[in-house]
């Protein structure tokens, strides 16, 4: 390596390291805490023991409840190879709201469709209930649901699919009248 590769190099190295070191911003905050600001990121950090953590951003905070109240289209399921339902949800100030269609238009008389929530390894840790006579009946010959269900923030994080299950009415129909 010629002498004039090494002193570009060490000049690079030394660019670096200046560039690193003047990354954060160390400073008191007038309460007796020492604070950490990253200056390429805009975070903020407090020394708390002998570690920085992390002051949650309100900025933050807002981005992701946007991003929760979004509708989230999740898809088709079917039921008894008979029954179409169509899921939405949006989390929106401490509940799950949701729209539910299902083509055709299952008996009333019969059974009530339930939606389970599951999370990733197929717990169920949520559900709606559907109550026949509260649907919406829509053009093509199914009804439709919308509502809501008390859902924790983190649990509505965690879900990760949906099935249908039924609740039959069993006693009150005769044999011949079931699905």
């Amino acid at each position: 390596m010629t002498r004039g590769t090494k002193r570009i190099l060490v000049a690079a190295l030394a660019g670096l390291c200046l560039a690193g070191c003047a990354r954060y911003e160390i400073q008191g905050d007038g309460q007796g805490r020492i604070v950490r600001l990253d200056r390429l990121t805009g975070q903020v950090d407090y020394l708390q023991g002998s570690r920085f953590v992390r002051i949650a951003n309100p900025g933050d905070r807002r981005a992701d409840l946007q991003k929760l109240g979004e509708v989230r289209d999740w898809g088709t399921a079917q039921y008894d190879a008979k029954y179409t339902l169509k899921l939405k949800t949006a989390w929106r100030n401490g509940r799950m709201y949701y729209q539910i269609v299902i083509n055709p238009a299952p008996p009333a008389n019969v059974f009530n469709f339930r939606i389970g929530l599951n999370d990733a390894d197929g717990f169920q840790v949520g559900s709606a209930s559907l109550n026949m006579p509260d649907s919406t009946p829509t053009p093509d010959g199914g009804v439709a649901y919308s509502g809501f269900a008390l859902v924790d923030e983190d649990v509505y994080r965690s879900i990760a699919s949906w099935s249908p299950r039924v609740e039959f009415y069993s006693g009150r129909v005769p044999p011949e009248e079931l699905p």
